[in-house]
């Protein structure tokens, strides 16, 4: 119960310095903070109600995937801008898979990161014209036919390349077309 106390005291003080628009001192309360898990929770409400990204790094906060996710909802993806460059990717590629927008793949400067994030941006969207923008050999035959399989349509199986025949085999038999 003491926990439950300490802790709304900083929420309760987030949402009165918030509503008053006073977020400079709002910024020097959470620095001020001396737990680590209720400073982290500061920065991550501080940027959730100011749909601020920059708030979202891990300077400041221990979940800045989920703190990216909400803000970047909020936000959309041109709040990857503002980001650290060592965290733009991670931004992009988060921002691409919330509003299934392979322009936000494109943006992204790592192909581990990129060529992922197109394929799980092809199977949202169910559009294997995607996966032909990805550099990776077999991630571009997995792509074809992970949209094979949730469009079900064996001719995107004809797509995977010669070296993975037994990946274009189960692509077949997964949407039916042999048994």
């Amino acid at each position: 119960m003491k926990r439950i106390a300490v802790f709304s005291i900083p929420i309760m003080l987030f949402a009165v310095l918030v509503v008053s628009g006073c977020t400079q001192t709002f910024d020097s309360y959470c620095a001020g903070l001396k737990d680590p898990a209720i400073k982290a929770d500061c920065y991550k409400n501080m940027a959730e109600a100011n749909e601020d990204i920059t708030y979202c790094m891990p300077r400041f906060t221990n979940d800045t995937a989920g703190c990216m996710n909400f803000v970047l909802n909020e936000t959309g993806f041109y709040s990857c801008t503002k980001v650290d460059d060592e965290w733009k990717d991670l931004c992009y590629g988060s921002a691409a898979v919330i509003f299934r927008n392979e322009l936000a793949c494109e943006k992204v400067n790592n192909t581990a990161i990129r060529d992922p994030c197109m394929k799980d941006v092809a199977v949202l969207r169910k559009n294997s014209t995607i996966c032909y923008s990805i550099t990776d050999g077999m991630l571009e035959d997995d792509c074809y036919y992970s949209v094979a399989r949730v469009t079900n349509d064996s001719v995107l199986c004809g797509r995977i390349s010669r070296p993975n025949a037994d990946l274009a085999n189960e692509c077949l038999r997964g949407t039916g077309a042999i048994v």
